[in-house]
């Protein structure tokens, strides 16, 4: 271990940011509860951009005729923002449009109706058949809404006129289907068969064969694996580029209900007619977790578009809950990845050895008066960025040194400037009693100053790896103080 690896080991108030090389299992937080539904929660979708979430069910409060209605959350806040009573029969599937401002619902009735998601006011309906709706989809630019029944349909968004229609490829009704990441296929269940069907022409271009009957259908996000759920519980999984089975597997003791990949497609995760959530490592081929998610069913399952989190219902409640795991979230206590950087607390005098002068430490400040210099008690390396706040409160010249370096007022006048080497840029007057935010970043033989956010000057010091940084209220002749305060230094991670 070489010095400053044990040197920063010795810092107090230290926080590592570590980055994970291994693959973690995927794990499923704690369910947060989504307060607002009257009712029975049986379908459920997410907006493209991940902000809202739109549920359907028997869900209107007071009803006797227990009535159907759609609600909108809104997922960065968890709040309930909108109540869309529905004149229709059980509501059986819902989707957003692609800009997240419309919802369609296809229900057992066989109608398809659209509505504005800020208003709630309704946009559209199809007539109804004797066929019930089992999926509804928008096209991937918004001006179509496809819909899976007895046969494939196309109806037109914005009023609700037959497009197209299109047999299946035996005859049976559509039980299950996804758009594909290009918006060029529906994956589609019929029966015990899997159709990648070509919005072109509204054919098969190959299809797959399952034991039972598919109840629940999806696609990975790079479109190479696809996955399906059986009524006896079973979940397959394919490799669409060469066409073969990959995996078949018992996951649920009743009917997949929803399934959906997760963790960047190494998870597979399903929703059953048991009540219970699985997780399938795709690696492995074993079900990592289990969890008794409802004491019903899992009527409905879904991933949020970056990948953080699982939504799904509990009967009358909405469970959301953070999916930890390589390419996933991480726990909210946990260091963010992508942040390896050593992140150093100085705001207090013990970190500090006084030089000279007198100094205190006052509400969280550092005040140094005169004549005054302290000295950090570690060294640091080469590269860093150091940021504080500043106040100089009367006629005096307060320093920040870096070694090599330094940053402060400049001779007798009152401006800020970066000291060092082939030193560029203007110097910043300021105000005395005026509070400035100073930050200073190092790297390689280039150090940069922003005061207030904007860059003021930049300097070619020498490179150090044992740093001591100082501070100076004052030299001879300073006749007032300046306090230093919410000070931090960050430092890249050492290799």
């Amino acid at each position: 271990m070489n010095r400053i690896s044990m040197l920063l080991m010795g810092i107090l108030s230290l926080g590592m940011v570590a980055t994970s090389t291994a693959q973690e299992p995927l794990k499923l937080g704690k369910p947060r509860i989504l307060e607002g539904s009257a009712g029975r929660v049986l379908a459920m979708a997410i907006s493209p951009d991940g902000q809202l979430l739109a549920s359907g069910g028997y869900d209107v409060p007071g009803d006797d005729s227990r009535g159907h209605a759609v609600r909108i959350w809104d997922l960065k806040t968890f709040k309930h923002l909108r109540l869309i009573r529905y004149a229709g029969d059980s509501i059986n599937t819902l989707a957003f449009d692609p800009a997240g401002k419309r919802v369609a619902v296809g229900s057992r009735d066989g109608a398809t109706t659209c509505w504005d998601v800020a208003t709630g006011r309704q946009l559209m309906t199809t007539s109804g058949t004797d066929s019930e709706v089992e999926a509804v989809l928008f096209s991937s630019d918004g001006k179509q809404i496809f819909v899976g029944r007895d046969q494939y349909y196309a109806f037109d968004a914005a009023n609700g006129k037959l497009l197209a229609a299109a047999k299946t490829h035996n005859d049976w009704n559509v039980s299950c289907m996804t758009l594909s990441p290009d918006g060029k296929f529906l994956f589609a269940g019929i029966s015990s068969d899997v159709a990648f069907v070509s919005l072109q022409k509204m054919l098969p271009a190959f299809m797959f064969g399952a034991h039972d009957q598919i109840t629940a259908v999806t696609l990975s996000s790079d479109q190479k694996l696809g996955a399906a759920g059986c009524y006896d519980g079973t979940v397959y999984t394919w490799d669409l580029v060469k066409k073969q089975l990959l995996f078949r597997g018992q996951m649920h003791s009743k009917p997949v209900t929803s399934i959906a990949f997760a963790n960047e497609n190494r998870h597979l995760i399903s929703g059953g007619d048991d009540g219970k959530i699985s997780v399938l490592n795709r690696e492995t081929e074993k079900q990592e977790q289990v969890l008794d998610a409802s004491t019903l069913a899992v009527d409905a399952l879904n991933i949020s578009p970056d990948g953080r989190y699982l939504i799904n219902n509990d009967i009358l409640k909405i469970q959301v809950r953070e999916i930890f795991g390589d390419g996933a979230a991480r726990p909210s206590n946990s260091p963010e990845p992508k942040s390896a950087v050593t992140k150093i607390n100085l705001n207090t005098l013990d970190a500090w050895e006084i030089g000279r002068g007198e100094w205190q430490e006052q509400g969280g400040r550092i005040i140094g008066t005169g004549n005054s210099r302290i000295n950090s008690k570690q060294t640091f390396p080469n590269d860093f960025t150091f940021r504080c706040k500043l106040r100089v409160n009367g006629p005096t010249n307060p320093r920040i040194r870096f070694g090599s370096f330094h940053f402060g007022y400049e001779g007798e006048d009152q401006l800020f400037f970066l000291h060092g080497s082939k030193a560029t840029g203007t110097r910043f007057p300021f105000k005395f009693g005026q509070v400035y935010q100073i930050e200073v970043t190092m790297r390689g033989d280039q150090a940069i100053l922003k005061i207030d956010g904007n860059e003021v000057a930049r300097s070619n010091p020498k490179v150090r790896n044992d740093r001591t940084f100082a501070f100076e209220g004052g030299g001879v002749r300073s006749q007032s103080s300046a306090e230093f305060f919410d000070i931090q230094l960050e430092i890249p991670k050492q290799d």
